[in-house]
């Protein structure tokens, strides 16, 4: 991509460029996986070592972790019903158009 930019100091700082994005993409990748651990910490306890490792990013969390809620599946559709896939891994609340249509 960065040679079909014909953008030339993109091109020559490639190694640099390749070098900085896998760095920015592991930390991003770290960082969601402790993250998703201190939700379900959450749950559990409220100070465990996830939660005490994201404030040591500072991030406070006091917030987000008290809005966490946890759900209980009721029952399932006997149909199969297909989500777009923009509201993969979001809360939809019963009204929202998803659900109601698959309801």
């Amino acid at each position: 991509m960065l040679r079909l930019s014909e953008i030339e100091p993109a091109w020559t700082n490639r190694k640099k460029i390749r070098h900085y994005l896998g760095t920015v993409r592991g930390a991003h990748r770290a960082i969601a996986r402790v993250f998703g651990e201190a939700v379900a910490e959450t749950i559990v306890e409220l100070d465990g070592p996830h939660v005490q490792r994201l404030e040591e990013y500072g991030l406070d969390l006091d917030e987000f972790l008290g809005s966490v809620q946890v759900l209980t599946i009721a029952s399932v559709s006997e149909h199969n019903h297909d989500a777009p896939a923009s509201v993969i891994g979001h809360f939809l609340t019963a009204d929202h158009p998803v659900v109601r249509e698959a309801a």
